[in-house]
């Protein structure tokens, strides 16, 4: 499955309420269901992509709900998430605040320079995708020396795990002495009644009159 499980769950409810809505049996909903993921391009749930193939999909259940509205935002969601992606991009090289050297005032600084224009919504999808490519890069770049560092914890931590001599070992717990027994102490024996509890040489008498 390469979908999450939140686009998952967006599935199947909008499907369970087209299938509701048009009254179909078991068979007739599962026909329906496979000529529209072919309609989309997929012959299997499974084998459809987080973006561009889910926004197919989004597409074709909004026309089977006959919501143009749908069917409109499903076709311009590869915009949004390219958006999305590059704002997450943008903040990752620094804050928002338009004084930073990096972050959003990078990105504002790179639109003119770069697409000859200040508004990022002017830009086309194919020069989205070179805007979230080059932001990506430049994460790499800024982000370098941190992921060294992590990446050289990792690799000690590893080798640490693999040494056994490196293992942290417990010692045995010492055995807790035995406490003292009373010869005498008749609670500490194993009997099978209560009579048995009662030393030999008591008498056992009674005050009740018959």
């Amino acid at each position: 499955m390469k979908l999450t499980t939140s686009q998952t769950q967006t599935f199947w409810k909008q499907w369970n309420s087209i299938v509701a809505a048009q009254h179909w049996d078991r068979t007739e909903a599962e026909e329906e269901r496979k000529s529209l993921l072919a309609r989309a391009g997929f012959t299997s749930l499974t084998l459809v992509d987080k973006v561009k193939g889910f926004s197919r999909v989004l597409a074709e259940l909004a026309a089977a709900r006959g919501d143009l509205n749908g069917v409109l935002r499903a076709n311009n969601n590869n915009r949004r998430v390219l958006l999305q992606v590059i704002r997450k991009y943008a903040l990752r090289l620094g804050p928002e605040d338009p004084a930073a050297p990096l972050g959003m005032a990078y990105l504002k600084t790179l639109l003119p320079e770069r697409f000859r224009t200040s508004d990022i919504d002017d830009l086309k999808e194919a020069d989205l995708v070179q805007l979230r490519d080059t932001l990506a890069d430049r994460c790499v770049e800024f982000h370098k020396d941190d992921t060294l560092r992590r990446r050289a914890a990792m690799r000690k931590l590893r080798k640490k795990q693999a040494d056994p001599t490196s293992r942290i070992t417990f010692p045995a717990p010492s055995p807790s002495p035995s406490p003292a027994v009373d010869p005498d102490d008749i609670s500490l024996c194993c009997c099978e009644s209560t009579e048995d509890r009662i030393p030999r040489s008591v008498t056992i008498t009674s005050d009740i009159e018959v």
